[in-house]
């Protein structure tokens, strides 16, 4: 089964038992936090497909959880939701792509349901994407010393790392 799991980070209560209850029919299992700092760690600990971030919330904004979010390699699609003029959106959407994360859009406050529904239908069964760090790991092969994992990496450097079968794995450059 997909992962079905939805985390809404939104200060604002009435918005978020909104998103929850249109999300909820669609079939996602939802999780609701208030505090913009909890996110990251939420995010790690429930492994969403989806998360509707705000952009407003009381302990830390959505550019600086936008921020935390990429370094940690989060691989969930990203809904933003604010209030905001519509190129503040833009801007912090681009942001977050650039950060390589998957940016699928942004939901303007106020919002009707059927436009939750429109953005988050396609994404309930729709095939992950890969995000770049797990994109560079190309080929798991057997060695003499265990498997072996080949990476393609973005940059310039290639590399190959060794797991032998004591658990000892060194990277080699090539």
């Amino acid at each position: 089964m997909p992962n079905c799991r939805l985390l809404i980070a939104d200060d604002e209560p009435d918005i978020a038992d909104i998103v929850s209850a249109v999300a909820e029919d669609l079939g996602y299992e939802v999780t609701y936090i208030q505090e913009g700092s909890q996110v990251a760690s939420r995010v790690e600990v429930l492994d969403p497909a989806v998360i509707v971030l705000d952009l407003r919330m009381p302990g830390t904004d959505g550019v600086q959880i936008l921020s935390e979010l990429a370094e940690r390699g989060c691989t969930a699609r990203i809904v933003l939701m604010s209030g905001m003029d519509q190129r503040t959106i833009n801007s912090v959407e681009s942001l977050g792509k650039e950060k390589r994360l998957d940016i699928v859009g942004a939901l303007n406050k106020p919002m009707h349901p059927d436009d939750i529904e429109s953005m988050l239908s396609p994404l309930l069964n729709a095939q992950p994407t890969v995000s770049k760090a797990k994109e560079d790991v190309a080929l798991t092969q057997n060695s003499i010393y265990g498997p072996s994992v080949f990476f393609q990496p973005t940059t310039t450097d290639q590399r190959r790392c060794q797991y032998p079968a004591r658990g000892f794995g060194t990277c080699l450059a090539i």
